[in-house]
């Protein structure tokens, strides 16, 4: 790992370029918290959530308070509540979930990234996550917290 903290030290460490900046304050307890201290579920989902919605303060993460841009899923029940969003994205409509708050958008999507993701290495989770591959800031920071 290339860091070490706990939801008790908000201080993120210093990264190379590309690598996953932990978040702090509030963010780094609610990924904690859903990670259950897991520090490889907190770098690996606190990238996803920087590129997808810059952590739900751009776009439909915004608008959706949910950090990683997760769609409604069709097999599986998050734990916590959600509504679908239907979002015009060039002419089509696509769905997104929608939560109550960003602890509980943070928890599906943490929830999502455990039950399909974390035995994936990193450009494989990159890849089916993204469905593109995300450019190569995204991969290189999932990449650094293998």
């Amino acid at each position: 790992m290339p860091f070490s903290v706990t939801a008790h030290d908000p201080a993120p460490q210093p990264a190379k370029k590309g690598q996953a900046v932990l978040p702090t304050g509030d963010r780094l307890k609610m990924l904690d918290k859903a990670c259950a201290g897991d520090k490889k579920c907190i770098c690996i989902n606190n990238a996803i959530f920087k590129h997808d919605s810059s952590w739900s303060t751009a776009g439909v993460g915004k608008r959706a308070l949910n950090p990683c841009n997760m769609r409604p899923p069709k097999t599986w029940k998050p734990s916590v509540t959600f509504k679908p969003m239907a979002v015009n994205q060039g002419g089509d409509i696509t769905y997104f979930a929608k939560f109550n708050s960003l602890q509980d958008g943070v928890t599906a999507c943490v929830e999502l990234y455990k039950r399909l993701y974390s035995d994936l290495p990193a450009d494989k989770l990159v890849s089916r996550w993204t469905d593109s591959g995300g450019n190569a800031n995204y991969r290189k920071a999932v990449a650094s917290c293998y």
